[in-house]
């Protein structure tokens, strides 16, 4: 999947929106997740993630650093799809770049460094071949 994208698209309703009408800009972080999931969703069984990331498991997936620039308002209604790709990846981390496009306008950008760790110590591990592949 190297130099691929993955789709998520996300429809803004009213309880994305602040009382000046437009996307309330903590929805962008939380769709930032959904669309990391769903990544995670499309390539490997639901069972094999929990069995990687879920309770009593060996791992966990860090979010060492998130950034999101706004660049443009969207409102109630508007349709965004996030376009997900990886920039890099290395021994014990991948820098995941998504862009929110709403019809052909760029409305935000942003960048998530996520690190597997090691789940008793919280120290970073080396990634499984089958997520450093994906």
């Amino acid at each position: 999947m190297a130099n691929e994208e993955f789709q998520y698209s996300v429809l803004v309703t009213i309880g994305d929106t602040n009382m000046e009408g437009n996307t309330y800009w903590t929805r962008y972080a939380e769709w930032f997740g959904e669309a990391r999931e769903a990544w995670l969703l499309s390539i490997f069984p639901r069972s094999e993630i929990i069995r990687m990331f879920g309770p009593g498991a060996p791992m966990v997936l860090m979010t060492h650093e998130t950034t999101i620039r706004n660049l443009k308002p969207t409102f109630f209604g508007d349709k965004i799809v996030l376009v997900v790709t990886f920039k890099k990846v290395s021994y014990t981390s991948a820098t995941m770049l998504i862009k929110f496009v709403s019809g052909t306008t760029l409305v935000a950008e942003g960048q998530q460094i996520l690190v597997l760790g090691d789940a008793a110590t919280g120290k970073p591990i080396e990634l499984p071949p089958p997520l450093r592949e994906a």
